[in-house]
């Protein structure tokens, strides 16, 4: 259907004119030329009417030029109408023109530039420059200075000002009155850098508003424009500077038509017009004071032959309008939409689009799409409508801080600037534009975070690491530095602009950039990507743009490479792409507030929400709302107040709503993302009382919904397979889709696809076994398990089949962490040790100096030798090196106390038991033939010879605050000390006289901080509570006594006494029977454990136990995708019961089985 705007009704044909002859002429006034005044609502056929002058003038002889002005957004489209409207195989004699446009267009024919002009990039790169050198002198703004943000919203300011002949003066003058506030905060630095911008652009440069002045002030010399017939078309307000160039338009052309979006006085909506009616006044008056022919012409709308179906007609006069009428009949072409979430909106939408197409036979550019939130929408639309198959165009520019070359530019600065910081180089090396394959960039990057490639580093041979991976990698790293090395030469210290920019691009040239570019973008054409390939194919020039403009007007001024590079980056930052149509036959999707569409047959409206559309959110600007309309108290008025914000709003909105002429539909959320309730809009409201009959569908209620999601082969499978979805989970499923999926079951093409879908549908990430000859190929033929290795089974099998049957490996990285440093106070206590033992020093002769002297000299020599130089690589580092020294001593110093304190006897350090070790294996029998060899590291033995037995102390170093729980004994989570107990016991199995356990301990390695009740308390004896051991101690206070001379209430082991002389209740202690019958149950576990790895458990069965789960610490998390939302996936949930009914059960197995083996 062919839509018409009520240009052949005869009643626009028969124009009300009002002509005004003034005599007298203003001051700022040329020739008394007419002007003509285009009045109409919107659809009104103004625009039409322009379009038909223009054609009528084409055809008549003459040679006059004839201009067509539109917003800067609006030309290509503009041209497009004029084009295919009218019919005309060209233009010519014609000109689409922006202001801006038409002041190039004058400037080419008058001359006058004679200062450099300056664009928008250039000026935002001047103000960084200005902001830096008054740093100091700043106040408000002076913390938020260094962020590229400011820099844009400082030029946008300033530029209000000079739009509305706002001086720094007059700006300054209108602070002076001001309280002590941020406002006057704000003012006084925005005069400063008005000012001081000002001074630099003096005699100099033009902005762009310096610009359109000069271009006002060169207009009369303009034979161009006195001899051109010139339409304006497509405003809804003017800027002063715009009223000026119009003012001088009317005066000067041939013929000067404006078109007005405005309603007759008398009409009920009439305040929504106010700002195209104020536009109008101003003007009229201007008009009226130079004596200018005028000439009102009142557009009509709604007439027969319009085109416009009637119930959008009578939507766009009523929608605004108090009071209103109401439609009465049935509404058609108008539809509401409620939809459960923001994606099943863009779903619905998709319909839509797909429906009218194949229904109505409409063309995709009959069909536009807008929205007033695309950060919420934009994404989603493009996607959605590329799986439905629909060409879209999305009508907007893209920021250029994204693209690989402004990336490279910028990362490879900051690689200078901050002396090679890794993730510098890295996101140098990730633009693809260096001279490394990305496989090497992967490589050089693993070594660099493994070996600590860091500032000179980089710049020096590879050193560390194995010799081949050196060899494979040093000529990539060459590749990688020495265009930066020259890069860098040619930057180092102050230097004239002129230079850098030469360094730059020699640096660019030598990385072939501009070719690599090229054939990029033949790729992206390839591979049908034509939006990115257009943005890249600009790109280039754009930045070789940024840099002419960085050369002209800071060519011979000196700067250093940090300040060089944020102000290029100031350029950057506010460029924007503008994209062009592919194709011309597309679907418009847009924002509400900014697209400018052309004549549409269809418009879908999505996110019509509360506080969305109309939105309840103001722009950040440096000066808020009450602070403008502060200033326009003050007579400065800088064309803004709330209330203006608002009127726009709506008038855009009605703009909008008014543009189909067939079919609209508003449609909105019901639920956000999150799933957070949304109420819909006002409009919503409104139109359900204008339309009583209008239908409000749902896919909530919307009983055909099922059959409408059925649509394009790639949509409708996305559907499908949500409903397969459905099914799996038992849920109620519309039976037509069993039909669906015989339809796709017959076509070949999509076998590959349905089948992969199918086998995600059936998926389970649990796996109870795999086969036994697979774990025995995993884990081998013998197996030699840690005593750590069986209690990560005990937390989760499936983590234990990760680490030690797979064995992933994690990326090394140049750090120290928790347990690196763990791995090292371990190291440094045995190394104490090893130097008494080879000084031929006692433990008990020992004291505090010779103590922290010996454990000063180990660390020094770990904290150089470790981790290839990690800790001496940087200040933290150093810092975290002394920090652990400081703990070695205490360690060192704790532990000397403690054997001094009693006559239990350090026997062995770091001691092994298994292959190659002080001690054997522990041989444990599964059954059916099978055993294995449990394995160890024990830090230290202690042994003291009593008058009946020799009694084992077992000590393990721990950094974290560990504690021995005998629940977490009981359940296989915490068997290292007693399994260490069982290696000596069995390896002294033989020994002349027997050995008996006398305790189990753990050592908590910390130089705590401790917490001091009051003054009069020790800090040493705080610190001996705080470290001492925590464990297992025999229940024999003679065994006690040996541990800790004065016991009391000691500071070495968990026990105190009672005045008795008993064990208090305090006290951790177990008796020789129960200690065997712990051991044994220890046993049990271990070798049920052995059983089921052999066997091929590896269940994903994190254990949860007082509220703390096996997953919390674990790697694999994003292997094993354990989600209790899954059917299968559950915590093994343990009760921890209290440690005597533990003793109770362990004695009642111990009795069942015999004793221990």
């Amino acid at each position: 259907m062919e839509c018409k705007t009520g240009t052949k009704n005869k009643q626009n044909d028969s124009l009300t004119s009002a002509a005004n002859s003034i005599t007298g002429v203003g001051g700022g006034c040329f020739m008394n030329t007419g002007i003509r005044y285009f009045l109409g609502r919107t659809g009104s056929g103004k625009s039409y009417r322009m379009m038909e002058e223009i054609v009528a003038d084409l055809k008549k002889a003459g040679d006059y030029p004839l201009l067509l002005l539109v917003p800067e957004q609006f030309t290509l489209q503009a041209e497009r109408d004029l084009i295919e409207k009218m019919n005309l195989p060209g233009i010519m004699r014609v000109e689409v023109l922006s202001f801006t446009r038409l002041a190039f267009r004058v400037f080419n024919e008058v001359g006058g530039l004679t200062r450099t002009t300056i664009s928008e990039q250039g000026k935002n790169m001047i103000l960084r420059k200005i902001i830096n050198e008054n740093l100091d002198a700043l106040g408000i703004y002076k913390k938020a200075a260094r962020q590229a943000g400011l820099v844009e919203k400082v030029s946008s300011t300033l530029a209000a000002f000079k739009q509305q002949g706002i001086s720094p003066q007059e700006l300054g003058q209108a602070a002076e009155g001001l309280p002590e506030g941020s406002t006057l905060f704000k003012i006084n630095d925005l005069v400063l850098l008005y000012q001081k911008f000002n001074d630099y652009m003096q005699g100099r440069y033009l902005d762009t508003e310096d610009r359109v002045n000069l271009f006002i002030n060169k207009m009369g010399e303009s034979n161009y424009i006195k001899q051109a017939r010139i339409w304006i078309d497509g405003f809804t307000t003017y800027s002063g500077q715009s009223l000026r160039i119009i003012e001088k338009l009317m005066g000067l052309a041939r013929e000067t038509t404006i078109s007005f979006t405005i309603n007759n006085e008398d009409d009920p909506d009439s305040d929504l017009f106010h700002l195209s009616a104020r536009s109008y006044r101003k003007i009229r008056s201007m008009a009226q004071a130079c004596g200018i022919r005028e000439e009102v012409v009142h557009f009509a709308s709604g007439g027969a032959g319009n085109g416009k179906d009637p119930e959008l007609e009578f939507l766009e006069k009523e929608l605004y309008a108090y009071p209103y009428r109401v439609y009465r009949r049935e509404v058609n072409h108008i539809r509401l939409f409620a939809s459960t979430n923001v994606q099943a909106e863009v779903e619905n939408a998709a319909r839509e689009v797909t429906g009218l197409a194949r229904e109505k036979g409409y063309r995709w550019k009959d069909i536009a799409v807008v929205c007033n939130n695309m950060e919420t929408y934009g994404d989603l639309l493009s996607r959605t409508f590329a799986s439905y198959g629909i060409p879209v165009f999305m009508d907007g520019k893209r920021s250029i801080m994204t693209n690989p070359l402004v990336q490279l530019i910028l990362s490879a600065l900051e690689v200078l600037e901050y002396d090679f910081r890794p993730e510098d180089v890295f996101r140098l090396m990730k633009t693809g534009l260096n001279n490394i394959s990305p496989e090497a960039c992967e490589q050089l990057e693993n070594y660099a975070l493994q070996y600590g490639l860091i500032g000179g580093k980089w710049r020096k041979p590879l050193v560390r690491g194995e010799e081949s991976w050196r060899a494979e990698l040093e000529p990539e790293r060459l590749a990688l530095v020495e265009p930066l090395q020259g890069l860098g030469a040619k930057t180092r210290g102050l230097r004239p602009c002129t230079e850098m920019n030469q360094a730059l691009y020699e640096f660019l040239q030598e990385l072939e950039v501009e070719s690599k570019l090229a054939l990029w973008i033949e790729s992206l054409n390839r591979a049908g990507e034509y939006a990115r390939a257009s943005e890249n194919t600009q790109i280039w020039n754009i930045v070789m743009g940024i840099l002419d403009q960085l050369e002209e007007f800071m060519g011979d001024q000196e700067m250093n490479l940090k300040d060089y590079s944020k102000v290029l980056e100031a350029g950057f930052v506010t460029y924007e792409v503008g994209l062009i149509p592919t194709t011309v036959d597309q679907v418009l999707v847009g924002d509400i507030q900014r697209s400018k569409s052309h004549d549409i047959k269809a418009l879908l409206v999505l996110g019509a929400n509360d506080g969305v559309l109309p939105s309840a959110h103001e722009e950040e600007e440096l000066l808020s709302a009450v602070e403008k309309e502060l200033l326009q108290e003050k007579g400065l008025d800088l064309g803004y107040t709330r209330e203006k914000q608002f009127q726009e709003e709506r008038f855009l909105i009605y703009s909008a709503l008014g543009k189909p002429c067939d079919y609209l539909l508003l449609s909105w959320s019901l639920a956000d993302r999150e799933g957070k309730a949304m109420r819909p809009s006002m409009l919503v409201d409104r139109l359900q009382k204008l339309l009583p009959a209008i239908k409000t569908t749902s896919d909530l209620t919307n009983t055909n919904i099922e059959l409408d999601k059925i649509n394009t082969p790639a949509s409708t499978f996305n559907n499908l397979v949500n409903s397969l979805r459905d099914i799996v989970d038992r849920k109620p499923v519309d039976n037509l889709w069993w039909d669906v999926y015989g339809w796709y079951y017959e076509k070949e093409d999509w076998r590959e696809l349905r089948e992969l879908v199918l086998k995600g549908l059936n998926h389970t990430n649990q796996t109870d076994y795999i086969a036994s000859r697979t774990a025995v190929k995993l884990y081998g033929t013998k197996l030699y398990p840690s005593v750590s290795r069986l209690e990560q089974y005990a937390a989760c099998p499936f983590a234990h089949f990760i680490r030690y049957g797979l064995t992933p490996q994690e990326r090394k990285m140049y750090t120290m962490e928790w347990p690196d440093m763990g791995e090292m106070l371990h190291k440094s206590l045995y190394l104490f040790a090893d130097a008494l033992d080879r000084g031929g020093q006692q433990w008990n002769t020992l004291d505090q100096t010779e103590c922290h002297s010996i454990m000063d000299g180990v660390m020094d020599t770990i904290i150089d030798d470790y981790g290839e130089g990690v800790l001496t690589s940087t200040y933290r580092y150093r810092y975290l090196g002394r920090r652990l020294k400081r703990i070695g001593r205490r360690a060192a110093w704790t532990l000397t106390e403690h054997l001094q304190k009693g006559d239990f006897i350090p026997s062995e350090f770091e001691v092994r038991f298994g292959r190659g070790g002080k001690f054997p294996p522990i041989l444990v029998e599964l059954g059916n033939g099978q055993q294995f060899f449990l394995e160890g590291r024990i830090d230290r033995v202690d042994f003291w010879e009593g008058e009946d037995a020799v009694y084992a102390r077992i000590i393990d170093y721990k950094t974290g605050d560990k504690k021995l729980d005998i629940s977490a004994v009981y359940y296989g989570l915490s068997l290292q000390l007693l399994v260490y107990l069982q290696a000596v016991l069995a390896a002294k199995r033989n020994d002349r006289r027997p050995v008996k356990p006398g305790g189990v301990f753990y050592f908590k390695i910390d130089d705590p901080i401790v917490n001091l009740e009051n003054l009069t308390s020790s800090v040493e004896k705080a610190l001996a509570r705080e470290l001492r051991m925590r464990g297992l101690v025999l229940e024999d206070v003679s065994v006690a006594r040996h541990m800790d001379h004065d016991i009391g209430t000691s500071d070495v082991i968990p026990v105190g006494l009672t005045k008795e002389g008993e064990f208090n209740r305090y006290s951790s202690v177990l008796d020789e029977s129960d200690f065997m019958a712990l051991l044994q149950h220890a046993m049990s576990l271990v070798r049920t454990m052995g059983v089921e790895i052999l066997k091929g458990r590896v269940a994903i069965e994190p254990v949860s136990r007082n509220g703390q789960h096996a997953c919390t610490y674990c790697s694999y998390w994003s292997i094993c995708h354990f989600d209790r939302l899954l059917q299968d996936n559950n915590y093994r949930t343990i009760k921890s019961p209290g440690d005597d009914e533990i003793i109770a059960r362990v004695r009642e197995e111990a009795k069942s089985h015999g004793g221990l083996d």
